[in-house]
């Protein structure tokens, strides 16, 4: 589905004018686009989509670390399109000692390091419960900005949260997790073991 079906969907919904083309500098575009963008990056932000996560191998080390930790002495800017980080991995292995500083991978390794993250997706990408909490979220920002309807608002926001919750535990189910079983000895043969402490990142 496409932006302008999303947002002329909501401000129909909020009893609005509906809009011919984007960008017709109208007060409904201009609180429309907005409300949408700003949706958009909520949603997303709000839990590790199965739909909106990739991974990829991190390639070519930086001329410097930006961490101030000695043995972080190698890192990697991460994807341009990187929203925030869901694991790091180690030939293929989760690796719990890093630091991200700066948009960068900061850790102890000059290969094999690859990173999950949540980007994101376009909207053919997206399921449709995902559009639905979508047109709601930019229903309940054009409630507050275009109709100064707060009352309404609000009510908006506390129904896509609601409704958010019930959603992202779908999603996880339909997902799974994953069991990872590790081995100390095939740890320390892959050069994952190391005695640097555990700090924040990764953790």
């Amino acid at each position: 589905m496409d932006r302008l079906t999303i947002i002329n969907d909501a401000l129909l919904e909020t009893g609005n004018n509906p809009l011919n083309f984007e960008y017709d500098g109208s007060p409904e575009w201009q609180a429309a686009d907005s409300a949408y963008r700003r949706s958009v990056q909520y949603l997303i932000s709000k839990h590790r989509w199965n739909f909106a996560t990739t991974t990829v191998d991190l390639a070519g080390l930086l001329p410097k670390s930006p961490s101030a930790l000695e043995h972080y002495n190698k890192a990697y800017a991460l994807p341009a399109d990187c929203l925030h980080v869901a694991g790091v991995y180690l030939n293929g292995y989760p690796l719990t000692q890093y630091e991200i500083v700066d948009h960068r991978v900061c850790c102890a390794y000059d290969a094999g390091v690859s990173v999950k993250y949540v980007r994101t997706p376009s909207p053919d990408q997206w399921p449709p419960m995902f559009i639905e909490l979508l047109t709601m979220k930019v229903e309940a920002h054009l409630l507050r900005g275009l109709n100064e309807d707060t009352a309404n608002a609000e009510r908006r926001d506390a129904r896509v949260d609601a409704e958010l919750a019930e959603f992202r535990s779908q999603s996880d189910q339909e997902e799974g997790r994953r069991v990872i079983l590790r081995s100390r000895t095939a740890a320390r043969r892959r050069g994952l073991a190391s005695r640097a402490p555990r700090f924040p990142y990764g953790s």
